[in-house]
């Protein structure tokens, strides 16, 4: 987790509940002196233990195919964002859980290869991601089957091997990714 200049901070725990420093906008809190250094991300890697809650939620009224309903994050980004099996399934404008699925996904999977690259002495002059999420009817109903991650970088310094072990990487250990059962492929092309 990478956070911008700005606002830069590093926490230093042994245990959840036990908070032992704090460095705000680069300047260390005294008891950071004798601390190991933080990753190039900014986290200390060591003993560290940090739970972030994000909300959202949706409210529905009707029956599957007449019915309609919003989803809403705790950000604001998305505020009574209308939804149904119009949107979901006859491509009618409107958000559907895959959208969003792929929105996440594609967006976690950008801010962690973004620190491996960081990580690596690299840094990313820009980085896009298309995730395709793919929903299939199966006999106990419908799963997700799928996710490819389509990825352009132009990452002076790197060469197409080591952005795609490096995109690999972030692949594997991005949050959102590690959610899912389902196959996650990736094709990552430096431009």
């Amino acid at each position: 987790m990478e956070f911008p200049q700005a606002a830069f901070f590093t926490v230093r725990s042994r245990r959840c509940d036990d908070v032992t420093a704090l460095q705000v906008n680069n300047f260390p809190a005294p008891a950071l002196a004798e601390q190991p250094e933080a990753s190039a991300s900014g986290i200390q890697q060591e003993d560290l233990h940090m739970t972030i809650k994000k909300t959202a939620s949706a409210q529905w009224s009707g029956g599957l195919k007449d019915g309609k309903g919003t989803i809403s994050t705790q950000s604001g980004a998305l505020s009574s964002q209308p939804y149904g099996f119009n949107t979901r399934f006859e491509d009618k404008p409107g958000t559907n859980p895959e959208e969003l699925i792929g929105a996440a996904h594609a967006g976690c999977f950008t801010m962690a290869l973004s620190m491996i690259l960081g990580e690596a002495g690299l840094t990313a002059t820009s980085l896009e991601t298309k995730a395709t999420v793919s929903l299939d009817k199966t006999e106990g109903g419908f799963e997700i089957s799928a996710i490819h991650l389509d990825l352009k970088g132009t990452v002076p310094g790197a060469d197409q091997a080591k952005f795609e072990e490096l995109a690999t990487k972030a692949k594997n250990g991005c949050p959102v990714s590690q959610l899912f059962k389902a196959d996650i492929t990736l094709s990552a092309a430096l431009v």
